[in-house]
């Protein structure tokens, strides 16, 4: 008996390792400059529907791998430092809500969030922070930017209808953009996050410096990493529940989480979340009962089995297997993820 389930395990680990590399190898790559062309809105929606996440190249992707890797440092830097001086930075309910240093010691994780815009008294930690953190968010939201107003003709929107959604460039003073860039670390042995859905319109993400961001893929189901065959200065896109909201969960967002390194040195990753200002109306394609406020949205994912685990696309099997067991990265065979596990944020 001992032998025929070491035998299954044996095979179970095998097969996810074929579906990883095969799925890996499938992901459609998309390159910056034809964002603006017709065919490559088609291709971006196709990626985003099909495969769930797009690999972007940008026009400059050595300009770019130097951005991010000098964000990285200079961050590596910071994290180093004291906790009472990082936390001269932290978020609060002052000047600069929401901006800022956090840490989930338990989680083993510590962050830094910037704002696109924010209340300029909230004291950035130094010069060599501020510069290198804002222009990787610069460079971060004009890919982003670019990625939303290439999807708005092939789902048969005006021009700038999902543009509109967004904060303006001014928002009032003490008061920040909803739309931000996030470094996160996450130190070895720590629990990383869980699966969930970000409460964005889109997310870019340029590789970590360790491999440990899982998504779930539409086509079969499987964790797979594609992190492991993304050059530097490359971005994977993918929808959040604010776009999937808006087009009935035609452009679905994607299932994902992050996995904290097992050994050697700390995860430091550059996510963007292209978010919704919080008094936008996310108007759902179709069923106007489903529609709600971004505000809304973002207080509905505090919850296991809050509304957005329960929308009706989510009852597909891009969200759901009724198989029993799924296999995850470590080999390990574990439950597959159901709607009322599936953690929203």
């Amino acid at each position: 008996m001992a032998g025929t389930c070491c035998n299954t395990a044996r095979a179970a680990r095998v097969e996810y390792r074929r579906r990883r590399r095969r799925s890996c190898a499938e992901l459609r790559t998309l390159y910056a400059a034809e964002l603006s062309s017709a065919a490559g809105g088609d291709a971006l929606l196709a990626a985003l529907i099909e495969d769930g996440m797009a690999l972007l190249v940008p026009s400059d992707s050595e300009m770019a791998a130097r951005t991010f890797s000098r964000c990285i440092s200079v961050m590596d830097d910071y994290f180093a430092r004291p906790e009472d001086q990082k936390r001269k930075s932290a978020a609060g309910p002052g000047p600069g809500c929401q901006v800022g240093y956090m840490i989930n010691a338990e989680g083993g994780a510590e962050m830094f969030e910037a704002k696109c815009a924010h209340d300029p008294r909230w004291p950035w930690p130094d010069e060599a922070v501020r510069g290198a953190v804002g222009e990787a968010r610069t460079l971060l939201c004009t890919i982003a930017m670019a990625c939303l107003r290439a999807l708005a003709r092939p789902l048969g929107l005006a021009p700038h209808a999902l543009e509109s959604l967004l904060d303006g460039a001014d928002p009032p003073l003490a008061t920040c953009s909803n739309t931000t860039m996030r470094v996160w670390r996450y130190w070895h042995h720590g629990v990383g996050n869980e699966l969930h859905c970000d409460n964005s319109l889109l997310t870019v993400a340029p590789r970590g410096t360790q491999v440990g961001l899982h998504v779930r893929r539409f086509s079969d189901g499987y964790h797979v990493q594609p992190e492991a065959h993304m050059a530097p200065g490359t971005m994977l896109v993918f929808a959040g529940d604010a776009l999937g909201l808006l087009t009935h969960g035609r452009v679905p967002a994607l299932v994902h989480w992050v996995s904290s390194p097992s050994r050697g040195e700390a995860r430091i990753s550059l996510p963007f979340f292209l978010r919704p200002r919080l008094d936008a109306l996310l108007d759902c394609q179709g069923a106007p009962g489903l529609s709600m406020c971004q505000r809304e949205l973002e207080a509905a994912g505090k919850e296991v089995g809050s509304v957005r685990t329960q929308w009706p696309w989510k009852a597909s099997n891009r969200y759901y297997h009724a198989t029993a067991t799924d296999v995850v990265g470590s080999g390990i065979v574990s439950p597959a993820c159901g709607i009322s596990n599936l953690s929203c944020r």
